[in-house]
C-alpha cells in the first residue's frame, strides 16, 4: 500500500473522530489539496497520522480569516521546505 510510507495510516472516520472533523470535510479538503491520502491497491483512502496535525493546523489558520486557497498554498509551501530539508 501507498509508496513507502512508513507510519500509522488513519481510515477517513479514525481521521475524522481524532480530528473532531467530519468525513465530509476531511472528502471537501481532500479534493481541495489541503490533505493526501494514500491509496491502497483496492483504493480505498488512508490517512498518515500527521494528517490530524494538518487538520488542527488548517483550523487554526481559518481562525485568523485565511481563506482555504491561502492556506493550500502555505501547507504546499511547508511541504516543499521540509522536502528540501532533508
Amino acid at each position: 500500500m501507498g509508496s513507502g510510507f512508513i507510519g500509522k495510516l488513519l481510515k477517513i472516520g479514525e481521521l475524522a473522530a481524532l480530528a473532531g472533523v467530519s468525513k465530509r470535510t476531511i472528502d471537501y479538503y481532500t479534493q481541495l489539496g489541503l490533505l493526501e491520502p494514500v491509496r491502497s491497491e483496492t483504493n480505498y483512502r488512508y490517512y498518515p497520522e500527521e494528517s490530524i496535525e494538518h487538520l488542527q493546523l488548517i483550523h487554526a489558520l481559518k481562525k485568523q480569516h485565511l481563506t482555504l486557497e491561502e492556506i493550500r498554498e502555505r501547507l504546499q509551501l511547508m511541504k516543499k521546505t521540509a522536502c528540501s530539508d532533508e
